[in-house]
C-alpha cells in the first residue's frame, strides 16, 4: 500500500488487476486514484464530508443529485 492510501481523510480507489492483493481478477493493468478531502454520498446518505465522517442522520442535507 502507498502512503496516501491510508491516510484519514481520504477515498482511494482502485481498478483492474486484484490478483497481486490476494483478489480473483487478473487484467493487463491496474489504476489507484486517491481524493483528499473528499464528499462521498452512498445510497442518497452522506458519508463524508470534506474528509470528515458524517454517520448522524440528523447531519444530511439532500444529495446534490436528489
Amino acid at each position: 500500500m502507498l502512503n496516501d492510501e491510508g491516510v484519514n481523510g481520504t477515498v482511494h480507489i482502485g481498478i483492474g488487476t486484484s490478483a497481486n492483493l490476494g483478489g480473483t481478477v487478473s487484467a493487463k493493468t491496474h489504476f489507484d486514484a486517491v481524493a483528499r478531502a473528499p464528499t462521498v454520498w452512498i445510497d442518497d446518505q452522506r458519508v463524508l464530508s470534506e474528509g470528515e465522517f458524517r454517520l448522524d442522520p440528523a447531519d444530511d442535507a439532500p444529495s446534490p443529485t436528489g
